[in-house]
């Protein structure tokens, strides 16, 4: 027997029954139902929530992320203006990419032969997973209505991914820097959404992808205060925004301690050793296929045969760390 796993289904297929439609199982798994809740209306004030922030500890980041993160914070304080559901959507959407870019570059590291943070990876990797189900929660409290504020969340996390990877390749630290205060801005602003609406909350049960997920363990990997039960409530809508402000908190922890940690930047021997071969490669290919394009000149076709750039590749090939 052969089992699938996914966020919200185990699929069992039988060697003698003819598989079902797997992409479509999963699918349907992943699908949210709203939660009922007629006639309930949350409220979130932007006011509070910023006397939140600056009463406690401030994070110590320099000015080129702070400009950025209090753009952002202020331009969503305008577009979701008493409407939290549907601004925690948008946040929990884009709240994803800082993983994802992360990801990337320490991909790109590990391919050169630099591995600073390789276990950050599977950290990170929670990270977005959590992330994810975050969304889903929203979704299922059905913050993603509006064509609109899906319209804003798929660009701006695209914008987002990008920018976040060009501040990683420039600097590791700042680019967790700027994690840390918007994953603490997140904690505020769940604090206080739950100070305000806790009686609602409480009388409202939690969808059902929250509750399968808080079931597993998988928040462990990022939870590195060691802080979270293993079994966590979550029977109402109050237990699940409290599970979301708890899994901010660790991400803040996480952010403060990468953006911390001192690592030195690739040594000579291994930057020799990844990026040159593999621009030298990219040149030679570039170089060849130029000389090739020039057959209508017999002098290039005499001084350059095809075969001097097959043997100069194969040998170029043989000598790369990664082949």
């Amino acid at each position: 027997m052969f089992c699938l796993v996914s966020a919200t289904v185990v699929i069992a297929l039988e060697p003698n029954r003819p598989p079902p439609n797997v992409v479509s199982l999963i699918r349907q798994s992943l699908r949210v139902t709203p939660v009922s809740a007629p006639n309930v209306s949350f409220s979130l004030s932007n006011e509070r929530v910023w006397r939140r922030e600056r009463s406690r500890a401030q994070v110590d980041a320099p000015i080129v992320v702070k400009i950025p993160y209090f753009a952002l914070c202020y331009g969503l304080d305008v577009v979701f203006d008493n409407r939290p559901i549907a601004r925690f959507w948008f946040l929990e959407s884009v709240a994803r990419m800082p993983y994802f870019a992360y990801i990337s570059m320490l991909h790109l590291y590990e391919s050169c032969g630099f591995r600073p943070w390789a276990s950050a990876k599977r950290v990170h990797f929670s990270q977005e997973y959590n992330e994810y189900h975050h969304l889903l929660i929203m979704e299922a409290l059905g913050g993603s209505q509006r064509w609109g504020d899906r319209f804003l969340a798929y660009h701006s996390s695209i914008v987002y991914y990008w920018v976040l990877v060009a501040l990683w390749l420039a600097s590791p630290s700042v680019a967790y820097k700027f994690s840390e205060l918007i994953e603490a801005h997140a904690v505020d602003t769940y604090g206080e959404f739950l100070d305000a609406n806790e009686d609602k909350l409480r009388a409202i049960p939690a969808p059902r992808v929250a509750k399968e997920y808080y079931k597993t363990t998988l928040f462990r990997d990022f939870d590195i205060r060691q802080g979270l039960p293993d079994n966590r409530d979550c029977d109402t809508l109050y237990d699940v925004f409290a599970n979301i402000r708890d899994d901010e908190m660790e991400h803040v922890c996480v952010a403060a301690a990468c953006s911390e940690t001192q690592v030195d930047p690739p040594s000579s021997s291994n930057f020799a050793a990844g990026v040159i071969p593999a621009a030298a490669l990219i040149a030679s290919i570039a170089f060849a296929k130029y000389f090739q394009a020039a057959d209508d000149v017999a002098i290039v076709d005499d001084a350059l045969p095809a075969t001097v750039f097959d043997d100069f590749l194969t040998a170029l090939l043989n000598i790369l760390p990664f082949t």
